[in-house]
């Protein structure tokens, strides 16, 4: 995933401050030209912005973050031709704008302490055209920050208050080097090394409030070292793709592993990751949560489910991908390492503080 350079704000005289300001000002008033040429599509607001130069608008809103219902989830599947490769728990946002895109990808990174890390992964390559100028981004949980941390995913997933979005486009502003535009919530800043001719925008911005629950855990058994239960998830304000593997008879076989907020609370002796701690329980034990389709051996897993919507490429009837949208209860088969299993109960919790014990009959 790709990770923009951090804006940086260098402390200058008071000269060099005033001739920032004068060609600042030169920009902006060099934008106004025109204006009344026409009705501007959109206006300089917390989340918008629009520059004008020789009737010309140059405008950028970000409308919302949109629920992905089965129409907009089950069209994005349809973008692919050969089997949906963006896949895992994803969300939409509403982005109106006619500026020349100059990365076709979009991150949105949650505040770690000081520092920003990527917490959603966005495609513009595969958005949704809604009209001429509005996209329907999708964007996916990232696993690589969150996916071995309860404590991150609870924090950043569950809580958080703002992120920040960030996109770049061609730099039609023509801002140098130390140039930096403020509108709204808006930071407009360009990149000059290695690409000269890019804009970064950032957007500070609230975060979408999403979540999975737990309705029912079945006890399946035990085989090979790992115990099994069927788990049903209700999907609250976001989506999920996946991809089924079938066998030589055209049968589902296989499910694609995609992360998914869910974990099993333990108390063990020597966790394998410091990452999965939750807390010390006492000088010897502690409390942690092991992550669900993180490819470590020791986690759980799961290798089929159901409750998906699957889309077919007709007449060809070409498998492309399926779907679940929010408010779809999914169900899946989670295998449980037989170490992991304390007193006969297993206890699985989501970020969002819902936590479901399951006595197991051996």
């Amino acid at each position: 995933m790709r990770i923009a350079r951090p804006l940086k704000v260098a402390a200058v005289g008071a000269i060099l401050l005033i001739a920032l300001m004068v060609a600042l000002g030169a920009i902006q008033v060099r934008f106004r030209k025109g204006k009344e040429g026409g009705v501007p599509r959109v206006v300089n607001g917390t989340y918008s912005f629009c520059f004008v130069d020789n009737g010309k608008q140059y405008y950028f809103e970000v409308l919302g973050w949109v629920v992905p219902n089965s129409t907009i989830i089950g069209d994005y599947v349809s973008l692919f031709d050969y089997g949906v490769s963006l896949r895992g728990m994803v969300l939409f946002l509403a982005v109106r704008t006619n500026l020349d895109w100059k990365w076709w990808g979009s991150s949105a990174y949650c505040r770690v302490g000081e520092l920003y890390q990527n917490c959603f992964g966005g495609s513009i390559d595969y958005a949704l055209r809604v009209d001429d100028d509005i996209f329907l981004i999708p964007y996916f949980l990232s696993d690589y920050f969150f996916w071995e941390s309860y404590k991150k995913a609870s924090e950043y997933y569950g809580n958080a208050t703002s992120i920040r979005l960030y996109f770049e486009v061609y730099n039609f502003l023509g801002l140098e080097e130390g140039d930096i535009v403020k509108i709204g919530r808006i930071t407009l800043t360009p990149l000059t090394y290695p690409h000269e001719d890019t804009l970064r925008i950032y957007v500070d911005y609230p975060p979408p409030r999403f979540s999975i629950v737990i309705e029912n855990v079945t006890y399946l058994g035990f085989s090979g070292g790992w115990h099994s239960f069927n788990v049903t998830l209700r999907l609250r304000d976001v989506g999920m793709v996946v991809m089924y593997s079938f066998d030589e008879f055209g049968r589902k076989e296989s499910l694609s592993e995609e992360f998914i907020p869910l974990y099993l609370l333990v108390v063990i002796r020597d966790p394998p990751e410091e990452l999965w701690v939750v807390k010390r329980v006492n000088s010897t034990h502690y409390l942690v949560a092991i992550p669900t389709a993180s490819g470590h051996i020791f986690a759980n897993r799961y290798h089929f489910g159901g409750g998906f919507e699957d889309v077919w490429r007709e007449p060809e009837h070409e498998y492309i991908g399926s779907y679940a949208p929010s408010g779809k209860s999914i169900w899946l088969k989670i295998e449980v390492y037989d170490e992991h299993i304390t007193n006969g109960t297993v206890i699985f919790a989501t970020p969002w503080g819902q936590m479901y014990e399951v006595s197991i009959n051996t």
